[in-house]
């Protein structure tokens, strides 16, 4: 068992659907040719594995490592709803990336939202960080260099993110 999978198993991790939606290998061949870059290793796996998943009874949130805008949270925690993959509407990644491709920055790829619709960005570049995004905020030609109030730094890596993971209430 990896060290992810450990952690989705503590958090007690379910499919939205009757079991977990993987995207299949040309989506995500797909996938990487809309993003123009390689979706890193460690989340191809999770995705794989646990594509279109949530937490069911469990608040669970992530400690960000820069402080997300107020209006968003009172402290650095940021809730989680769900991780995206081959589901319908709001649980569906590619709709997802369809839907606001045009408006996340550049090798952006969202994986997973939280309740209020706000989401989750890995940064599918050197380096490999994790983003929030937030949509209340958004503004046009942002790149994760060069960015206003709609990203907050979360995690190093996906790695990382999964750490960070922690039940909150």
């Amino acid at each position: 068992m990896t060290t992810i999978d450990a952690k989705m198993h503590v958090l007690g991790i379910e499919p939205i659907y009757d079991d977990f939606r993987p995207l299949r290998r040309e989506k995500l061949i797909e996938l990487e040719r809309t993003l123009g870059a390689r979706i890193p290793a460690s989340y191809k796996a999770f995705l794989q594995q646990f594509g279109c998943s949530y937490t069911p009874g469990r608040v669970v949130c992530v400690r960000s490592i820069a402080q997300p805008p107020s209006e968003v949270t009172s402290g650095n925690t940021l809730e989680l709803g769900v991780f995206l993959g081959a589901g319908e509407k709001t649980h569906d990644l590619l709709r997802t990336m369809a839907l606001n491709g045009d408006r996340l920055p550049p090798r952006g790829l969202p994986f997973a939202n939280d309740p209020s619709g706000n989401l989750f960005l890995l940064r599918c570049e050197n380096p490999e960080e994790v983003y929030f995004w937030s949509h209340m905020h958004d503004e046009e030609g942002e790149t994760f260099d060069r960015h206003g109030s709609s990203l907050t730094l979360v995690a190093t890596s996906f790695e990382d993110f999964v750490a960070r993971l922690e039940v909150c209430g």
